[in-house]
This record gives structure tokens, C-alpha cells and sequence, in this order.
């Protein structure tokens, strides 16, 4: 809880931060890339979201958390460096949501902050489910699980 907490904390202060700057979408994504492009381990965890989205996307009915915590997991696995890029990735891509959404899209900040919240608290439940043994699709597959006792 005490990760939870300052995850929400750090997204509020960057949140924030976005407000008052108004950065553009496009600058996170040219600072992500410069953070990506020379590092393999770095486009490992990129590849590794890049297909977990593409799976989600092709699949009907599919759970966004699930893929969220599989991600995180497969990428954990991996070791502590693609660890960290996971931390990154997930965090830079709901600011991104969020400012999309909110700025752009004017859809509703509180819901829309609420499902982003949810999403980080499905990349950490992914990130820990990764020390465990056996495949991330079946370590996972009860994230929804961690939404009931909010």
C-alpha cells in the first residue's frame, strides 16, 4: 500500500506539473524514445508492452488490467533493469492517458485519473506477481481480484 501511495502521489505531482507546463504528447513521447533507442534492455520491456497491447486489441472482451499486470510481469522477469523500464513505460504511458483524455479529449478528469490509477495498481500487482513461478499469463489471470477491496 505504502508503493501505492506514492505512486499516487508522484502522478498527482506530474499531473500538476503537466497542467501548469501544458507539455505536449508529443514531447513524452521524444523523451521515452531517447530513454529506449540505444538500450536493449529498454526495447526488450518496449516489445514486451508493444505486444501485450497488440494481444489485447485483437482479443474481443478482453480485461485492459489483465494485460496491464502481464506486461509488467513478462517484462519483470526479465530482470531489474527491464524492471525499471516497466516502472517508466507504465507511468509515462498514463500520464500520456491522462493528458489525452483529459486535455485533449475532455473526458472526465476524476474517472479518467481513477482508471489510470488503476492501471499503475495493476502494473505493481504484475511486477510482484513476476517473482512467483509459473507463466505471467496464469500468475495474473486474478487481477481483478486487487479492485474489490477498493
Amino acid at each position: 500500500m505504502i508503493l501505492i501511495s506514492k505512486f499516487k502521489k508522484g502522478f498527482i505531482e506530474i499531473i500538476n506539473n503537466f497542467e501548469k507546463n501544458l507539455i505536449n504528447l508529443q514531447s513524452i513521447d521524444n523523451i521515452v524514445f531517447e530513454l529506449i533507442k540505444n538500450n536493449d534492455s529498454a526495447r526488450k520491456t518496449l516489445e514486451i508492452f508493444d505486444k501485450n497491447k497488440h494481444e489485447m486489441e485483437n482479443t474481443k472482451n478482453s480485461y485492459d488490467k489483465y494485460y496491464h499486470a502481464k506486461a509488467n510481469c513478462e517484462a519483470a522477469e526479465l530482470g531489474k533493469i527491464q524492471t525499471l523500464f516497466a516502472i517508466l513505460l507504465s507511468v509515462a504511458k498514463e500520464i500520456k492517458d491522462y493528458a489525452k483524455k483529459v486535455f485533449i479529449e475532455h473526458q472526465n478528469a476524476k474517472k479518467i485519473y481513477e482508471d489510470c490509477l488503476n492501471d499503475l495498481r495493476a502494473d505493481l500487482y504484475g511486477l510482484q506477481k513476476a517473482k512467483e513461478h509459473g507463466y505471467c499469463s496464469d500468475k495474473v489471470k486474478d487481477v481483478g481480484k486487487i479492485f474489490n477491496n477498493i
